[in-house]
């Protein structure tokens, strides 16, 4: 099995922002104010050192609780390595304590977290498997900076997904990686074949993985790859 993605304690500053301010203007569920509350800033040598892009899913943990979600590089000068900075919201909220300590207010302003980088496959998808997956009547959206694909793929807290009333309509990341766009193909098969009509949406993700692990050879899935989706089974 692999190792792991490495785990390193950092210190989590909440806060707010000025386009935080804006956008609640238009509603704490509008599109702008849940991205802005729901993407953590880091320095671009901690990214770098974690092997991270602008949009990557990281994973933050404190004793309260976890939470997923896409990264960004600050801009150079304004955190420096070892902080992070994530706006006040219901993600930052999902990791603070409820003890005041005696001063009335719990402790939101910096504490300790856990930051890892969430797991992918190591493989990309390539141009001619993306094909095979049109082939079978799916449609593929490539989801690029500055897309709204992109913005949806980062609300959901999502690498990649399938929609539409079949799922037969996938948006992938410019750097999809083949387990990715597979498993976005099979829950297409899997509602055609009424799986996910039966099932939750945890249930039909661990079923897809299960199959693409076991059925690795079949689908061309190498042996690293298959390792990485049983330890995601792991951890969901």
């Amino acid at each position: 099995m692999p190792n792991a993605p490495p785990s390193e304690t950092v210190i989590l500053i909440p806060g707010r922002t000025a386009r935080q301010g804006t956008t609640l203007n238009e509603g704490k569920f509008s599109t702008g104010y849940v991205e802005e509350t729901s993407t953590l800033l880091m320095n671009a040598d901690d990214m770098a050192r974690l092997g991270l892009q602008n949009g990557n899913q990281v994973r933050l943990r404190t004793e309260q609780g976890q939470i997923e979600l896409p990264c960004q590089a600050a801009k150079a000068g304004e955190l420096p390595t070892g902080l992070l900075f994530l706006p006040y919201g219901d993600m930052s909220s999902r990791l603070m304590g409820g003890d005041t300590h005696g001063t009335g207010m719990p402790n939101s302003k910096s504490f300790d977290v856990q930051l890892e980088a969430v797991l992918r496959g190591k493989e990309r998808a390539s141009p001619e498997l993306l094909d095979k997956i049109r082939s079978k009547g799916r449609t593929i959206l490539c989801a690029k900076e500055g897309s709204e694909e992109l913005r949806y793929l980062r609300r959901m807290r999502a690498n990649a997904n399938a929609g539409g009333p079949e799922l037969n309509h996938l948006i992938l990341r410019e750097d999809a990686r083949k387990i990715e766009a597979l498993e976005e193909f099979l829950h297409g098969t899997q509602h055609r074949l009424g799986i996910i009509e039966k099932s939750s949406n945890i249930e039909a993700e661990k079923h897809v993985k299960e199959f693409m692990a076991r059925h690795r050879r079949l689908l061309g899935i190498s042996e690293e790859d298959a390792e990485i989706l049983m330890t995601m089974l792991g951890d969901s």
